[in-house]
């Protein structure tokens, strides 16, 4: 058993990795956007607070906002967390961090057994503390991937957002 649950341990944490990494790149890319922002020009023409600089500010704002979602994904959770909702045991995939997150240890061993066809009493000790790490790295797994969404539509809304101020600003300083 202990080959199989170290399979599926390998696949949560590749998707422990990949979340990290795009919420690595989230933070860069804010941060980019951020600074480009900054160093518009055309920010520091103006003798009073205009409509592009008050807009500047919410986008600057929306993106520090989105980068600090993104950076909560890296804050270390080193207690395990108790399962709220569960799936109906026949609906399971165990190698989806969604479903092996909603699963008490024991229902995820029961169902090792049912789908390897392998009885309880073939587990030791360590295949048990396997078990348990594979639901904890499912579940931080899950909350990166939520972090990095909100962070995403945060950042995509700034950037929607553009061409919006840019008609309101021509129309406005056209009149």
């Amino acid at each position: 058993m202990n080959k199989e649950l170290l399979q599926i341990f390998s696949n949560i944490n590749d998707w422990l990795r990949f979340a990290e990494a795009k919420n690595a790149m989230i933070i860069a890319f804010n941060g980019a956007s951020i600074y480009g922002i900054v160093k518009l020009p055309f920010l520091n023409n103006f003798t009073e607070m205009g409509f592009l600089q008050i807009y500047s500010i919410g986008i600057i704002l929306m993106l520090i906002i989105s980068s600090t979602i993104a950076l909560l994904s890296f804050v270390p959770n080193l207690h395990f967390l108790k399962g709220s909702t569960y799936l109906e045991l026949k609906d399971v995939n165990l190698l989806f961090y969604q479903h092996l997150k909603q699963l008490e240890s024991k229902k995820l061993k029961k169902l090792l057994c049912e789908k390897a066809g392998v009885k309880e009493s073939d587990f030791t000790k360590l295949d048990d503390d396997l078990i348990s790490q594979i639901k904890y790295n499912a579940t931080i797994a899950s909350r990166k991937y939520h972090h990095f969404s909100v962070a995403v539509w945060l950042t995509i809304a700034c950037y929607a957002s553009i061409p919006i101020a840019l008609i309101f600003a021509l129309y406005h300083y056209k009149n």
